[in-house]
């Protein structure tokens, strides 16, 4: 019986090399993105305090949105341009240049809703520098095209750079934060780490790909902002029941450390999520450009009962977990973390059907329409706790482990009502792959 499930994992990964490479390596970064900050993360909610540390997590979260507002979907939409068309070179270029625009254009809107904000929220406002500074990343965050290496398939070009600028930030934080006073050092860190990181990007861009920029017409960009806006409307609508419970809870005023026990429960979901992430941006790609409906029931095959035996382990162990990395302060942290580790067992498999699987066949609206119909679910659960006096991060983080439930049932109903379109599209494939 061994024998055969080895033999069958054999088969399903035997000339998918590309697609092992990368996602390797798409660890590796993921490992750089978030085991980094899980590093610092005990020693900031020891050395800042719960009151400190929940004004981070509130202007963090806030970042998120805006990041995502400049992102504007092209880290699934130009992937899969460039995925689709991996050996043309002039038309990476033009993708490369259309984007950038498109990014410049959202980073001077979004700069203009944060001021907005800045001004109109306390918190952000008693803060206003912090704030300011913490939005440096996102001003750079427009010259680092991740969307580039994961539509060529060659994540191990940026995996490099991660690491370096990763690495010196969390060197360098704990040499210069040593108290609450030297908060300001953390958002500057995290610009030094994007500069490195736009510097070694363009370093292969351009040196090793040797691929140029084809700046565009705003028309061209008008319209790649039309094609891309299903793609925003979907990331938007997953993270507005993630970090928006975060913005809800500064706005309704909740004290600041409720805010750091929502920011500790939820800062350790993100981090095990790391694990999913590095086969999700592999997968797409590979998807978009072969249609392999054998790996995806391979990958879940594998993956699901791992993930929900750790998942009960976790909640049996929340305790010490919290204690371990929060310290004694963050005790209460311990039943919103409990409440919100549902979300790991559910997120995986709805993350996998999703753009990998149903947008590859072009449901792209139909999966769009799951996401929003999550997003208006947990929106409208949280007004309502709200509403009853009954908005507690307790409350919040149950709320947020039944959207992704309700995610996950709604992306699997579009699966049965389309599973025709996967054995058209394999075909297709085929045939296109005999005619090479």
């Amino acid at each position: 019986m061994l024998y055969n499930l080895k033999s069958k994992i054999y088969n399903i990964f035997n000339n998918r090399t590309s697609f092992l490479s990368n996602t390797f390596m798409q660890y590796l970064m993921t490992l750089a993105t978030y085991v980094f900050p899980l590093i610092t993360f005990p020693y900031f909610t020891r050395i800042l305090e719960p009151k400190t540390y929940g004004v981070i997590t509130f202007i963090t979260a806030t970042m998120t949105y805006l990041q995502l507002l400049v992102d504007f979907g092209f880290n699934l939409s130009a992937t899969k341009d460039i995925a689709e068309n991996q050996t043309d070179e002039k038309y990476i270029g033009v993708v490369l240049g259309t984007v950038t625009e498109a990014k410049m254009f959202l980073l001077l809107l979004s700069f203009v809703i944060y001021s907005v904000l800045i001004f109109n929220i306390p918190l952000l406002k008693k803060n206003i520098l912090l704030s300011y500074l913490y939005f440096g990343p996102i001003i750079l965050s427009v010259w680092i095209p991740d969307y580039l290496f994961r539509g060529i398939e060659q994540m191990g070009m940026i995996t490099v750079r991660f690491v370096a600028s990763k690495t010196v930030a969390t060197v360098l934080t704990f040499v210069l934060v040593l108290s609450p006073k030297d908060v300001m050092w953390i958002p500057i860190l995290n610009i030094l780490a994007s500069l490195i990181t736009v510097a070694l990007t363009w370093y292969q861009i351009k040196k090793r790909l040797k691929i140029n920029i084809y700046f565009v017409t705003i028309h061209t960009v008008k319209e790649k902002l039309q094609e891309s806006f299903i793609y925003f409307v979907s990331s938007f609508a997953t993270t507005a029941y993630g970090a928006i419970n975060t913005v809800m809870i500064g706005v309704l005023a909740l004290p600041a450390e409720q805010i750091a026990y929502w920011g500790v429960s939820y800062t350790l979901i993100t981090a095990a999520q790391f694990v999913f992430y590095p086969v999700i941006n592999s997968l797409y790609p590979h998807m978009a450009a072969r249609r392999d409906f054998d790996l995806v029931k391979m990958i879940l095959k594998l993956f699901m009962p791992a993930i929900i035996v750790t998942t009960i382990a976790v909640f049996y162990f929340a305790a010490p977990i919290i204690l371990f990395f929060s310290g004694k302060n963050y005790a209460e942290a311990v039943p919103v973390f409990r409440a919100m580790l549902f979300v790991l067992v559910f997120s995986f498999p709805a993350m996998v059907i999703g753009f990998p699987v149903l947008g590859v066949i072009g449901k792209v609206k139909q999966t769009t329409t799951t996401t929003i119909l999550s997003g208006i679910f947990h929106v409208v659960g949280l007004f309502l706790l709200a509403f009853v006096g009954k908005f507690t991060v307790v409350n919040i983080a149950i709320l947020r482990s039944c959207t992704e439930g309700m995610l996950l049932g709604t992306r699997m109903t579009l699966l049965v009502r389309y599973r025709s379109c996967f054995f058209t599209a394999h075909t297709k494939t085929n045939r296109a792959k005999l005619s090479a």
